[in-house]
């Protein structure tokens, strides 16, 4: 046997905080959720645009060049110079003289 529809209108009306308070429990939990993936979604969208070093491995001949140029404003020279040697005694830099 259903449960007449006047009984549970009946029963929403007497009990009016408690109905407010799970509709607003539920829209809470939904808008949460929306907002989370909205801001996962944006998040993965800015850091694959973003010129990230990381996300795609480099050329040895552009990091070589890259160090040549940063080492006279944003590092070390003698560190940039030190990597740029270990890498050509490598072998790893195409037509470079090992020095």
């Amino acid at each position: 046997m259903a449960i007449p529809i006047s009984y549970n209108i009946r029963n929403l009306k007497l009990r009016k905080g408690l109905t407010i308070m799970t509709a607003l429990g539920i829209a809470l939990t939904v808008t949460t959720a929306v907002f989370l993936m909205a801001l996962l979604a944006g998040l993965k969208k800015a850091f694959m645009s973003s010129g990230d070093p990381v996300r795609e491995p480099w050329a040895v001949e552009k990091l070589v060049a890259e160090l040549e140029v940063r080492a006279r404003t944003q590092l070390e020279p003698e560190v940039a110079q030190a990597v740029i040697r270990l890498l050509r005694q490598d072998g790893l830099v195409l037509g470079a003289p090992a020095t």
